[in-house]
């Protein structure tokens, strides 16, 4: 299944695009750059209106979208909705097609290393 999984090269172009973004930026090793990513955005952040986070991500040379779908890289949440346990739609969404779901404050820290 993993070999059928890079053999494709859309899936292997992605692999290769989320791989780079995950080496070592934050504290949890979660993500160091927006940069060519998809990102959406759930739930109410704490430091950021959803208008002012999806510009930060816009400078760090990201493109946000409303849904999470087959082409994005991020999905953002608060931290009470990442420690909670329970699954937001678009959470639920984000796991079906494998993305990962990075809590606000490894958004905060990639925002904090760029400005």
């Amino acid at each position: 299944m993993i070999s059928l999984y890079f053999t494709n090269n859309a899936w292997y172009q992605r692999f290769e695009k989320i791989k780079h973004a995950f080496v070592r930026g934050t504290s949890s090793g979660r993500i160091k750059t927006f940069k060519d990513t998809v990102v959406v955005i759930t739930g109410t952040l704490s430091r950021y209106s959803r208008k002012e986070a999806k510009l930060l991500i816009l400078n760090l040379g990201g493109i946000t979208s409303p849904k999470v779908n087959h082409n994005t890289d991020f999905l953002i949440v608060t931290d009470a909705m990442f420690n909670s346990g329970r699954k937001t739609v678009k959470m639920k969404s984000a796991d079906s097609f494998g993305i990962p779901i990075i809590p606000e404050t490894d958004f905060y820290e990639v925002v904090d290393k760029t400005a």
